[in-house]
């Protein structure tokens, strides 16, 4: 059970959500947010069309796009980067980090079975390997010629 907290104590003890026990003006009881309020209505607010609109819109502002690229040539914002990508590529079990192409194409192919094709175009099947099947061969019958005959027993008059 959640205590019961008011948003001006939850706002004191620096708090971002808290639990009224009372329902909100739609009927939920659920923990809000000290700056938003319920967060049910906030959700549902988020998944309206005219929302979604506005965020898209919002995002597609040029003087928006204009002000990101200038955050994205800040010094912090570049060793912020440098950062992750050090701790993203350590990560990687044996890859040798993310910029090393041999690599992290070995555990790719690791990753998804990959065979070698043979002279004929398909994967020639291994003891441990996929347990995939090569495409079927493409035939210049129709498709009525292809089924023929093989649905006769379902062409008999059934008496209901």
């Amino acid at each position: 059970m959640m205590d019961i907290v008011s948003r001006q104590e939850a706002k004191e003890r620096g708090l971002k959500f808290y639990f009224t026990g009372k329902a909100c003006k739609h009927g939920h009881v659920v923990e809000r947010s000290v700056n938003s309020g319920c967060l049910a209505c906030q959700k549902a607010y988020q998944q309206t069309p005219e929302y979604k609109a506005a965020r898209k819109a919002y995002h597609q502002k040029p003087e928006r796009k204009a002000a990101q690229k200038a955050y994205q040539q800040t010094p912090e914002y570049k060793a912020y980067q440098k950062e992750y990508r050090k701790a993203y590529s350590q990560t990687l079990d044996g890859a040798g980090g993310a910029n090393s192409g041999d690599a992290r194409a070995a555990q790719q192919a690791e990753a998804y079975h990959y065979q070698p094709k043979t002279s004929n175009g398909y994967a020639e099947a291994s003891a441990g390997g996929s347990n995939r099947q090569a495409p079927a061969q493409h035939s210049t019958q129709s498709s009525a010629q292809n089924t023929a005959g093989k649905y006769d027993e379902f062409d008999q008059d059934i008496p209901f």
